[in-house]
């Protein structure tokens, strides 16, 4: 098992995280797009992990602070009244891809933001988003030590990120 994998699986048994967030907050749950959604769909052999979401003041405010260059075109795309798709979550605030052994999608599969989390870049400089119940967070806050022990690389994030932005339909 790998560092990621075991941080990661053992932070959403035991707090809310991107895998598993408090009921009530599901409206805040990052979106995908349409082709997150295909290449889950395809993999899964299903489409019932997935719901449409209806975009609130609270969801389009958050957007903008996740991608604060990026807000004009947020706002455009997830318009009031209109809808944006996520992932379903369980009663409990379960991501319905969670298992007792980590998420039913191998790595390349999984939503861009399942990726990158809790990496995120900021006006193009890469940081982190800080959340005091993320076990690799507690054990260390230097973005160099969260990349070994997520074992992950800059140059991918970046591609994750600018990725999830072009999919989105984000980008500039």
């Amino acid at each position: 098992m790998s560092t990621q994998e075991y941080v990661c699986l053992r932070c959403s048994r035991v707090f809310p995280t991107c895998c598993r967030l408090s009921p009530g907050l599901e409206e805040l749950c990052f979106p995908l797009s349409t082709q997150e959604k295909e290449d889950i769909q395809n993999h899964l052999q299903h489409s019932d992990f997935f719901v449409e979401q209806p975009n609130t003041a609270d969801f389009i405010a958050s957007m903008g602070r996740l991608l604060p260059d990026h807000q004009h075109k947020t706002r455009a795309i997830f318009a009031l009244d209109t809808c944006h798709l996520r992932l379903k979550t369980l009663s409990d605030g379960k991501c319905i891809l969670l298992q007792d052994d980590g998420c039913l999608l191998p790595r390349e599969l999984r939503p861009f933001y399942c990726r990158l989390f809790p990496f995120w870049f900021y006006r193009g400089r890469l940081g982190y988003m800080a959340f005091s119940k993320c076990l690799a967070q507690q054990e260390t806050v230097e973005v160099k030590n969260l990349l070994r022990l997520f074992r992950a690389e800059v140059t991918t994030l970046q591609e994750d990120f600018y990725s999830m932005l072009r999919n989105l339909g984000l980008n500039d």
